[in-house]
């Protein structure tokens, strides 16, 4: 069965972006269960920043 066109599986950036969370969450595993803040956005940032 043929993937749809526009299928996450094929798109360049969801890879790049799974990618790139896997790093950070490595470096920062504190942020894997962080809840959804302003200040987890800003140490997200910053962690990203560092990677």
């Amino acid at each position: 069965m043929p993937w749809p066109p526009y299928s996450p599986d094929l798109n360049p950036k969801e890879n790049l972006w799974a990618l790139l969370k896997q790093e950070i969450y490595k470096l920062h595993p504190e942020l894997e269960h962080a809840s959804d803040t302003v200040a987890t956005k800003r140490a997200l940032i910053e962690a990203a920043k560092e990677a």
